[in-house]
Protein backbone atom coordinates (compact mmCIF):
# COMPACT_ATOMS: atom_id res chain seq x y z
CA UNK A 1 0.00 0.00 0.00
CA UNK A 2 2.95 2.75 0.74
CA UNK A 3 4.54 1.70 -2.64
CA UNK A 4 1.09 2.33 -4.57
CA UNK A 5 0.62 5.99 -2.95
CA UNK A 6 4.60 6.49 -3.61
CA UNK A 7 4.07 5.36 -6.43
CA UNK A 8 0.63 7.72 -6.95
CA UNK A 9 2.01 10.58 -5.60
CA UNK A 10 4.99 10.83 -7.99
CA UNK A 11 2.60 10.44 -11.25
CA UNK A 12 0.99 13.49 -9.84
CA UNK A 13 3.70 15.67 -9.17
CA UNK A 14 4.36 15.09 -13.21
CA UNK A 15 1.04 16.32 -14.15
CA UNK A 16 0.57 20.09 -14.81
CA UNK A 17 -1.56 21.62 -12.33
CA UNK A 18 -4.07 25.04 -13.21
CA UNK A 19 -4.91 27.62 -10.84
CA UNK A 20 -9.06 28.05 -11.09
CA UNK A 21 -8.15 31.67 -10.54
CA UNK A 22 -6.74 31.18 -13.65
CA UNK A 23 -10.04 29.80 -15.43
CA UNK A 24 -11.56 32.99 -14.94
CA UNK A 25 -8.81 34.98 -16.37
CA UNK A 26 -8.90 33.26 -19.10
CA UNK A 27 -12.78 32.89 -19.56
CA UNK A 28 -12.35 36.85 -19.86
CA UNK A 29 -9.22 36.93 -22.29
CA UNK A 30 -9.39 33.75 -23.95
CA UNK A 31 -5.53 33.20 -24.01
CA UNK A 32 -4.42 29.51 -23.35
CA UNK A 33 -4.50 27.74 -20.06
CA UNK A 34 -1.25 28.87 -18.09
CA UNK A 35 -0.45 25.99 -16.83
CA UNK A 36 1.85 25.49 -13.73
CA UNK A 37 4.13 22.83 -11.35
CA UNK A 38 3.89 24.67 -7.83
CA UNK A 39 2.38 22.84 -5.54
CA UNK A 40 2.82 25.26 -2.50
CA UNK A 41 0.41 28.05 -3.65
CA UNK A 42 -2.82 28.51 -2.19
CA UNK A 43 -5.97 27.62 -4.07
CA UNK A 44 -7.46 24.74 -5.75
CA UNK A 45 -5.51 22.46 -8.64
CA UNK A 46 -6.94 20.49 -11.48
CA UNK A 47 -5.21 17.73 -13.57
CA UNK A 48 -6.30 19.03 -17.16
CA UNK A 49 -8.82 16.92 -17.84
CA UNK A 50 -10.85 18.13 -14.81
CA UNK A 51 -9.96 21.77 -15.71
CA UNK A 52 -10.74 21.13 -19.18
CA UNK A 53 -14.51 20.01 -18.03
CA UNK A 54 -14.77 23.10 -15.65
CA UNK A 55 -13.82 25.56 -17.66
CA UNK A 56 -17.18 24.31 -19.85
CA UNK A 57 -18.76 24.60 -16.73
CA UNK A 58 -17.97 27.94 -16.02
CA UNK A 59 -18.33 28.88 -20.06
CA UNK A 60 -21.89 27.76 -20.08
CA UNK A 61 -22.65 29.60 -16.74
CA UNK A 62 -21.00 32.52 -17.99
CA UNK A 63 -23.47 32.83 -20.86
CA UNK A 64 -26.09 32.39 -18.88
CA UNK A 65 -25.44 35.36 -16.73
CA UNK A 66 -24.94 37.72 -19.94
CA UNK A 67 -28.03 35.94 -21.17
CA UNK A 68 -26.39 34.60 -24.17
CA UNK A 69 -24.98 38.04 -25.62
CA UNK A 70 -22.46 37.57 -28.26
CA UNK A 71 -20.22 39.43 -26.18
CA UNK A 72 -20.07 37.42 -23.25
CA UNK A 73 -17.33 37.54 -22.13
CA UNK A 74 -16.58 41.23 -22.00
CA UNK A 75 -19.78 41.02 -20.47
CA UNK A 76 -19.20 38.51 -17.91
CA UNK A 77 -15.27 40.57 -17.44
CA UNK A 78 -16.61 43.60 -16.84
CA UNK A 79 -19.84 42.83 -14.35
CA UNK A 80 -19.13 39.17 -12.48
CA UNK A 81 -17.66 40.32 -8.98
CA UNK A 82 -14.95 38.93 -7.74
CA UNK A 83 -17.30 37.55 -4.76
CA UNK A 84 -17.60 34.96 -7.08
CA UNK A 85 -14.25 33.67 -6.99
CA UNK A 86 -13.70 34.52 -3.22
CA UNK A 87 -16.36 32.81 -1.71
CA UNK A 88 -14.27 29.80 -2.89
CA UNK A 89 -11.55 30.68 -1.06
CA UNK A 90 -9.32 31.57 -3.81
CA UNK A 91 -6.75 34.03 -4.66
CA UNK A 92 -8.29 37.76 -6.54
CA UNK A 93 -5.76 39.86 -8.53
CA UNK A 94 -8.92 42.48 -8.56
CA UNK A 95 -11.22 43.82 -10.56
CA UNK A 96 -10.61 45.39 -13.88
CA UNK A 97 -11.99 48.77 -14.41
CA UNK A 98 -14.10 49.20 -17.66
CA UNK A 99 -11.27 51.41 -19.55
CA UNK A 100 -9.52 48.03 -19.30
CA UNK A 101 -10.28 45.87 -22.42
CA UNK A 102 -8.98 42.47 -23.44
CA UNK A 103 -7.87 41.59 -26.46
CA UNK A 104 -9.88 38.91 -27.01
CA UNK A 105 -13.27 39.94 -25.62
CA UNK A 106 -13.49 41.79 -29.06
CA UNK A 107 -15.33 40.25 -31.81
CA UNK A 108 -12.99 40.34 -35.12
CA UNK A 109 -15.16 41.53 -37.74
CA UNK A 110 -14.37 41.12 -41.90
CA UNK A 111 -13.47 44.49 -43.27
CA UNK A 112 -11.97 46.74 -46.07
CA UNK A 113 -8.58 45.97 -44.79
CA UNK A 114 -8.95 42.34 -43.48
CA UNK A 115 -9.62 41.20 -39.99
CA UNK A 116 -10.49 43.88 -37.47
CA UNK A 117 -10.91 44.23 -33.97
CA UNK A 118 -12.34 47.72 -32.66
CA UNK A 119 -10.58 48.26 -29.44
CA UNK A 120 -11.45 51.54 -28.39
CA UNK A 121 -14.20 54.04 -29.92
CA UNK A 122 -14.84 57.62 -28.76
CA UNK A 123 -16.17 60.62 -30.59
CA UNK A 124 -12.85 61.90 -30.99
CA UNK A 125 -11.03 58.86 -32.06
CA UNK A 126 -10.96 54.81 -32.52
CA UNK A 127 -7.98 52.20 -31.94
CA UNK A 128 -8.30 49.10 -33.83
CA UNK A 129 -6.00 45.83 -34.46
CA UNK A 130 -5.71 44.93 -38.13
CA UNK A 131 -4.70 41.50 -39.68
CA UNK A 132 -3.91 41.21 -43.23
CA UNK A 133 -2.85 37.68 -44.58
CA UNK A 134 -3.15 38.83 -48.02
CA UNK A 135 -4.65 42.21 -50.11
CA UNK A 136 -6.91 44.78 -48.68
CA UNK A 137 -9.33 46.36 -51.05
CA UNK A 138 -8.96 49.71 -52.45
CA UNK A 139 -10.90 51.95 -50.35
CA UNK A 140 -10.76 55.81 -49.18
CA UNK A 141 -12.53 58.22 -46.52
CA UNK A 142 -13.89 61.36 -47.30
CA UNK A 143 -14.09 62.26 -43.32
CA UNK A 144 -11.85 60.01 -41.40
CA UNK A 145 -7.98 60.48 -41.23
CA UNK A 146 -5.84 57.19 -40.39
CA UNK A 147 -2.62 57.12 -38.75
CA UNK A 148 -1.09 52.79 -39.58
CA UNK A 149 1.37 51.43 -36.91
CA UNK A 150 3.29 48.38 -38.06
CA UNK A 151 3.39 45.88 -35.48
CA UNK A 152 3.76 43.04 -37.20
CA UNK A 153 5.08 41.28 -40.58
CA UNK A 154 6.11 43.26 -44.03
CA UNK A 155 3.90 44.19 -47.34
CA UNK A 156 3.21 47.27 -49.18
CA UNK A 157 0.92 50.26 -48.97
CA UNK A 158 -0.59 52.43 -51.52
CA UNK A 159 -1.63 55.98 -51.52
CA UNK A 160 -2.95 57.71 -54.12
CA UNK A 161 -0.61 56.56 -57.14
CA UNK A 162 2.38 56.23 -54.71
CA UNK A 163 3.53 52.54 -53.09
CA UNK A 164 5.62 52.06 -50.14
CA UNK A 165 6.99 48.60 -48.84
CA UNK A 166 6.36 48.66 -44.80
CA UNK A 167 7.62 47.00 -42.14
CA UNK A 168 7.68 46.00 -38.61
CA UNK A 169 7.88 49.65 -36.24
CA UNK A 170 6.42 51.92 -39.49
CA UNK A 171 4.11 54.77 -38.45
CA UNK A 172 1.91 55.93 -41.91
CA UNK A 173 -0.27 58.43 -42.08
CA UNK A 174 -3.63 58.60 -44.38
CA UNK A 175 -4.51 61.41 -45.64
CA UNK A 176 -8.35 61.81 -46.12
CA UNK A 177 -9.85 61.44 -49.57
CA UNK A 178 -7.42 59.87 -50.88
CA UNK A 179 -6.95 55.86 -51.89
CA UNK A 180 -5.38 53.24 -50.16
CA UNK A 181 -4.75 49.92 -48.96
CA UNK A 182 -2.35 47.57 -47.42
CA UNK A 183 -1.05 44.14 -49.45
CA UNK A 184 0.98 41.70 -46.94
CA UNK A 185 4.31 40.19 -48.83
CA UNK A 186 3.95 36.70 -50.05
CA UNK A 187 4.00 34.00 -47.01
CA UNK A 188 3.35 37.08 -44.35
CA UNK A 189 0.63 38.22 -42.46
CA UNK A 190 0.35 42.40 -41.10
CA UNK A 191 -0.66 43.09 -38.00
CA UNK A 192 -1.30 46.88 -37.87
CA UNK A 193 -2.84 48.90 -34.86
CA UNK A 194 -5.35 51.93 -36.87
CA UNK A 195 -5.84 55.11 -35.39
CA UNK A 196 -8.93 57.33 -37.21
CA UNK A 197 -9.78 59.97 -36.53
CA UNK A 198 -13.01 61.18 -35.91
CA UNK A 199 -14.04 57.70 -34.67
CA UNK A 200 -14.53 55.40 -37.17
CA UNK A 201 -17.57 54.77 -39.29
CA UNK A 202 -18.62 51.45 -41.91
CA UNK A 203 -20.15 54.31 -43.78
CA UNK A 204 -17.04 56.52 -44.33
CA UNK A 205 -15.57 53.36 -45.86
CA UNK A 206 -15.70 53.93 -49.62
CA UNK A 207 -14.50 51.09 -52.23
CA UNK A 208 -13.08 52.00 -55.09
CA UNK A 209 -15.02 49.73 -57.28
CA UNK A 210 -18.41 51.10 -56.17
CA UNK A 211 -17.64 54.76 -56.57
Amino acid sequence: MKKFIKKFGDIMKEIPKLRIYRLYENRYTGDDYEYREETNLKGMYFTRAEAEKEKTKLEEQAKREAGNRYDWQSYVHFHIKPEMIEKQGLEYYGERPDNFIPFNAVQAIKDACGTIRELYSSQALSLAYVNLKDQAKKHKHSVMEEVYFIVKGEGSLSIGEDNYRIEQGDTISIPQDTFHFLEAEQGSELEVLVVTHPKYSIEDVILEDKV
